[in-house]
């Protein structure tokens, strides 16, 4: 399965294409997290070379950004795979959508916890909750994150506005 239009959307909504400058070309910024980040919240988990001063062009920062949702569309697919092989069906496309969009944000690692388990489960009522949980950023609750939760956990459950 890959992102839809749905998807991509929601991640790009959040992420911003940011730090752009006077002639139209981007360079890095610290997240919440201190982390060095460019683009639509490219880091160096997805371009490791990727270090403060970096300039992009728009066409990179796009780019880069399809190129790696591959890497998390996988991470999804694997979970999904868990959860059919545990009998719980197939993830539909909104929740493929969801779990890349929260898999973008947080790493992998969000997919071996409470989120994951409810997927894998099929305890899918439960993920919107699961989700919301995930809204710190260097130890601080940020009002993006709980927007972004609150609207992964919307598609999740498949309300697409």
């Amino acid at each position: 399965m890959a992102t839809t239009g749905n998807g991509t959307a929601l991640i790009k909504a959040f992420e911003s294409c940011l730090k752009k400058m006077s002639n139209g070309m981007f360079t890095t910024y610290r997240c919440p997290a201190n982390v060095p980040t460019i683009g639509w919240g490219t880091t160096a988990s997805d371009v490791p070379s990727l270090k403060d001063g970096d300039i992009w062009s728009r066409q990179k920062c796009d780019d880069v950004f399809a190129a790696s949702l591959g890497k998390y569309e996988a991470y999804v697919t694997k979970l999904g795979n868990e959860r059919r092989a545990n009998g719980n069906g197939l993830l539909n496309s909104h929740q493929f959508d969801t779990l890349v969009s929260f898999t973008y944000n947080c790493g992998p690692g969000g997919l071996s916890g409470n989120v994951g388990r409810a997927v894998r489960e099929g305890r899918d009522s439960q993920v919107p909750e699961y989700l919301s949980r995930w809204n710190k950023g260097g130890g601080k609750i940020l009002a993006g994150l709980v927007r972004r939760r609150k609207a992964e956990g919307q598609l999740y459950l498949g309300d697409v506005s």
